[in-house]
């Protein structure tokens, strides 16, 4: 099943299983509307995860491909930075390095806000209502309406009264 990474434009990282990119988007509906977000596939993914002292899992590290494709496509204007001689010519610790590093992860928080992307519409009234009303998917919010149709339909009798 392809994996795909979400970028939100707030600079968090979602990653979800899905069989097609529609699918992620609805998948991705339980952390907020994915329409906003840039969804990118990923070829491979590895992740290693670690068991802290409070029972909760922690991420790792990602495999290098992984973290390679996330950078370069999530993240443009911070890998760009980290591979710039400027960063490679001060020292990792330092205080220089620290702050180039600082204002690259902002530009990279600001850079989704500033475009101004037309979100899909939900093809149905009823679906851009419940995706105006819940900030839904468009796709989701039109799974919704037709699941809403569809119990309507099943609670009349042949004559059209509901029973």
């Amino acid at each position: 099943m392809p994996v795909f990474f979400c970028r939100w434009p707030n600079g968090d990282l979602s990653i979800v299983a899905a069989p097609n990119r529609e699918e992620a988007t609805v998948r991705l509906d339980e952390f907020g509307n994915a329409d906003e977000a840039e969804l990118v596939q990923v070829g491979e993914f590895l992740a290693d995860f670690r068991l802290n002292d409070r029972g909760d899992l922690e991420l790792s590290e990602f495999g290098e491909a992984t973290y390679y494709r996330i950078m370069e496509k999530g993240y443009p204007l911070l890998w760009e930075t980290m591979v710039s001689d400027p960063l490679t010519s001060v020292k990792e610790d330092g205080r220089r390095y620290r702050q180039i590093v600082r204002d690259a992860v902002e530009a990279e928080r600001q850079r989704m806000p500033r475009r101004k992307k037309r979100l899909k519409q939900a093809k149905t009234e009823r679906g851009r209502s419940l995706q105006q009303a819940h900030d839904l998917p468009a796709l989701k919010a039109d799974r919704l309406a037709g699941k809403r149709v569809k119990e309507v339909l099943d609670e009349t009798d042949d004559d059209g009264f509901l029973n």
